[in-house]
C-alpha cells in the first residue's frame, strides 16, 4: 500500500439506510470509501480497484460472504 494514496475500504450491506450512514460517517477522512449492496457488486470493484479493507455485516456474511469472497 503506496503511503501516499488513501486507503480503499469496500462497505458491503443490502441496507440502504446502512450505506447512508457510512457514507455520512467517512466523507470528510482521507479515505476512499466503496459501497455495493449484493456480492456481484462488490465484486466488480475488486476487478476495478485496488480494495484495501472489505467490511461486510453479519446477515450478508452468512448468505453470500463465501460466494463473493471465496479465493480458489
Amino acid at each position: 500500500m503506496d503511503e501516499n494514496m488513501p486507503v480503499t475500504i469496500l462497505f458491503v450491506d443490502d441496507e440502504p439506510n446502512i450505506i447512508t450512514a457510512i457514507k455520512r460517517m467517512f466523507i470528510e477522512k482521507d479515505l476512499t470509501i466503496l459501497t455495493a449492496t449484493t456480492g456481484s457488486e462488490a465484486l466488480k470493484f475488486f476487478d476495478s480497484h485496488s480494495v484495501d479493507i472489505a467490511v461486510t455485516d453479519n446477515i450478508y456474511a452468512r448468505h453470500e460472504r463465501n460466494r463473493t469472497f471465496r479465493t480458489d
